[in-house]
This record gives C-alpha cells, sequence and structure tokens, in this order.
C-alpha cells in the first residue's frame, strides 16, 4: 500500500485539489520516473501515468484509463465488463486501438458523466495531440469540448468522498496548452525535476548495492549521499540512475569524478533536436519504395519513428536501458531495396548515412564467429550510439548468435 503522506508536493496538491476539480494539467518533468513509497516494498519507481494509477486506486478511484496518439487507449487498470457499457473494447487486451480524436471523445464524455462509477483518464503525450496525429479542427473541437463539459460536470460521491471522473493531461510545457483553456474546475500544476530528497531517496538505493560502499561507517555513507545529491542537482531522474548503473557495470571506483565528467561531456542525442516536420513527407518518401513497402508497410514505419520521437518506449528499469528504440523486420527478397530504404531513414533521422550499418549475417555461420560479430558490432555502437542497424539475411545466421540477437531486442 502507497503511504500518501510520503508523496511529492506536486502530488499532495492533486489529492488535495479532487473535491473541486474536474481536470488537471500537468506539465514539466513528465518523461521521468517517479518514486513513490509503498508499505510492503519501500520505494518503487514507475512512469508518470502507473505512478498516477496507483494513487488513485488507492483513492478509490473506479478504474484508471490511458490515451496515447497514434495508439489508442490502454486500460491501467479497472472492470472491463463495467468499461464496455460506455463503449471501451478491452476483451482480448488492455489495448483498445483508436486513430480518431472525435470517436475517443464520444467514449471519454460517457465516462465523465457517469453518477455510479469513478474513472481517470489520463491523456500521455497531449503536446503532439495536434502535431501529429490529428487535423487541426478536430483538435480544436476535442479541447472545446472538453472545455465545456468541464462547465457541466458534478463530483460524486464514492463510499463518503466527493470527486469528479476526471482528466488529466500530460505536457511538456505551458506552450503547449491552448490559451484559453482556464476555468475554476482545471488545474495547472508543475511537475519539477527530482528534488534533494527525491535524489537522495534514488541515490541510496542503487549504491547500497555498490560492494564499496557496504563496507563503510554509516556517517560516511550518509555524508557521500549528499555529495552526490548536491552533484546531481539540476538532473532528471533518469539521467543519474543511468550515470549511477553505469558506475555499477563499469566498476568505477571514483563515483563523484564519473559523475562530473558524465555531467560535461553529455551525448548529443539526436533525438532532442529531432522536428516534427521532418516528418510531414516521409510516408511520401517511403512510397519510393512501394515495390517493397505497401501503404500497410508505410503507416507501420511512420508509426514506428513517431512512436520512438514521443518517447513511447519509456524507460523504467535498469534492464531495459541499453536496448534499441525499436526493432523492424522486413520479409522479402529486394535486399538492396532494403537497404536504401533504412540509408534513407537513416539520413531523415539522425542526418548522417554513415549511422547506418549493413551486416551481413552469411558471414557468421559458426559458434567461433560470435567474438569476431561482437567485436565488430560494439565498435560500430560505439562510434555511433544513435544510428540503424540492418542485420541482413540474419535468418542464416549461427543460432547462438540469433538467441543473442533477441536478447538484445
Amino acid at each position: 500500500m502507497i503511504e500518501l503522506e510520503k508523496s511529492p508536493n506536486w502530488m499532495k496538491t492533486l489529492i488535495s485539489s479532487l473535491p473541486t476539480t474536474q481536470q488537471f494539467i500537468l506539465y514539466g518533468n513528465i518523461h521521468d520516473f517517479y518514486p513513490c513509497y509503498d508499505s510492503d516494498y519501500g520505494y518503487v519507481t514507475f512512469s508518470l501515468s502507473n505512478f498516477l494509477a496507483k494513487h488513485f486506486d488507492q483513492l478509490g478511484y473506479d478504474g484508471v484509463l490511458s490515451f496515447e496518439p497514434i495508439k489508442g487507449f490502454y486500460l491501467l487498470y479497472g472492470d472491463k465488463d463495467t468499461l464496455k457499457t460506455f463503449g471501451f473494447s478491452f476483451e482480448n487486451s488492455n489495448y483498445m486501438d483508436i486513430d480518431n480524436l472525435n470517436f475517443a471523445y464520444k467514449l471519454i464524455k460517457k465516462l465523465l458523466f457517469s453518477n455510479e462509477y469513478a474513472y481517470v483518464v489520463i491523456f500521455n503525450f497531449a503536446s503532439y495531440l495536434k502535431e501529429l496525429s490529428f487535423s487541426k479542427d478536430s483538435y480544436v473541437d476535442f479541447f472545446f469540448n472538453l472545455f465545456r463539459d468541464s462547465f457541466n460536470s458534478t463530483p460524486i460521491n464514492k463510499n463518503g468522498s466527493y470527486f469528479y471522473n476526471q482528466i488529466t493531461f500530460l505536457f511538456r510545457d505551458l506552450d503547449d496548452i491552448p490559451k484559453w483553456y482556464h476555468n475554476t474546475k482545471i488545474k495547472y500544476i508543475n511537475i519539477p525535476k527530482p528534488d534533494i530528497e527525491v535524489r537522495k531517496t534514488i541515490i541510496s538505493s542503487i549504491i547500497s548495492e555498490f560492494e564499496d560502499y557496504k563496507n563503510i561507517f554509516k556517517e560516511k555513507k550518509e555524508k557521500i549521499i549528499n555529495i552526490l545529491a548536491h552533484l546531481t542537482e539540476g538532473m532528471y531522474g533518469k539521467e543519474f540512475l543511468n550515470i549511477l548503473l553505469e558506475v555499477q557495470r563499469c566498476n568505477s571506483k571514483n563515483l563523484i569524478d564519473f559523475i562530473q565528467t558524465k555531467k560535461l561531456n553529455t551525448n548529443n542525442n539526436p533525438w532532442l533536436s529531432f522536428k516534427a516536420e521532418r516528418l510531414t513527407n516521409l510516408r511520401e518518401k517511403l512510397q519510393r519504395f512501394s515495390y517493397i513497402c505497401d501503404n500497410s508497410s508505410c503507416d507501420k514505419i511512420v508509426n514506428i519513428i513517431k512512436s520512438v520521437y514521443l518517447n513511447f518506449s519509456n524507460i523504467e528499469t535498469d534492464s531495459f536501458l541499453d536496448r534499441p528504440r525499436s526493432v523492424m523486420l522486413f520479409d522479402g527478397y529486394h535486399q538492396e531495396e532494403q537497404s536504401k530504404l533504412l540509408q534513407l531513414l537513416s539520413e531523415l533521422i539522425f542526418k548522417n548515412r554513415d549511422s547506418y550499418l549493413k551486416i551481413d549475417m552469411k558471414r557468421y555461420l559458426k559458434t567461433s564467429d560470435l567474438e569476431n560479430f561482437l567485436e565488430n558490432l560494439s565498435f560500430h555502437i560505439n562510434n555511433f550510439p544513435y544510428g540503424i542497424i540492418l542485420f541482413e539475411d540474419i535468418q542464416k545466421a549461427n543460432i547462438d548468435l540469433l538467441k543473442l540477437i533477441f536478447d538484445i531486442k
């Protein structure tokens, strides 16, 4: 069970506003991870959607759904049969595909005006609703309708507590929100980067596993945690978590120097400078390869690139920190054209054709070839950490090597 009194201040503000607020606009640090204290397990970290869902569940809401552009609704928790009465279909999974914003609004409205059940709909990546997925008219109509509905909504009584069926939007910053979207039932809450107490909590949980740290006195442990917490000021939780995990993997002896060096030599991540305009004509460019990339395939590739751009694959655990952002499997005989297609994507995304690598898997037929393969792959990734790799004729590679590649995926 989550101990609500140990929740961050912004979450306490949200909870205290539930009786009077029908919509929340959360903005700022929305793509980080968020620790909450569980009485059974101690501090546990979640993505923002799951962090919110855990709190709403404990507060007595009947269910929480998440909506993401391009993809649709995800059921974070709740009864599928009850949601079916509102028009939602989660029969075979916790996912419902929707690419029409007007239809999404009709479903949401039924939940908002329920007098029997209490639900929350979280709009992930709300900053991109207009930019990538929907027409300008549907985007404006969607926000206008929800704005109007906020005036007509009334709180419901759940076990003696009053709160609204609620919508929570997750925006990058205030500039992404319609300027006119304000009234007394809509509350804006800024989510800051982890404060010093949160950083101490995360740092303490990680370095407690370091062998050298286990053997020092308690007073010195506290001093080390305080120094590290000050060194990581201004960083996102994921940033200093990655650094600590890298220190652990590298078995570095000087943790403080390692953190300072990392802060000074931050990787130039091309996704940070990627502009959505580059996606505008992507589909048309892909259709140049129509004999290997039909309309359905083009749509899938475009949606994969969009998903990576939107950072849909939020990294929450250390086991996924070094894994690919996406994996595509091409089937067919047009190998030369497949190479040209991926070179196009490499140039479009990373502005560098050299960040594309083709590996002929027919060269690695024996178990003894595994070491040579790893050396070549490691060399390329170290020099081009952001790029595209094509494993050509992957089905012909040695079985041990295939297991390794699929494990990376």
